[in-house]
């Protein structure tokens, strides 16, 4: 799961690619975001890298049904 405590070098990090994404999309205000197809299309790799900082869900282990 996403970490629940994370590091002064994790949120730096995590801020420096929110930032980047704002800045090479050139996301100026919330109208850009839906009316602009290359913010979208670059939502994916953008996601990516959140996921790379922040970390990804854990699924929980499957447990077999109990027998009745």
């Amino acid at each position: 799961m996403g970490q629940k405590n994370p590091t002064r070098e994790q949120l730096k990090e995590l801020w420096r690619r929110c930032t980047q994404f704002v800045n090479a999309q050139e996301i100026t205000c919330v109208e850009t975001i839906s009316q602009s197809d290359r913010v979208i299309e670059h939502a994916y790799s953008f996601i990516e890298d959140v996921c790379e900082v922040v970390g990804y869900h854990d699924e929980p282990e499957e447990t077999p049904p109990r027998k009745a």
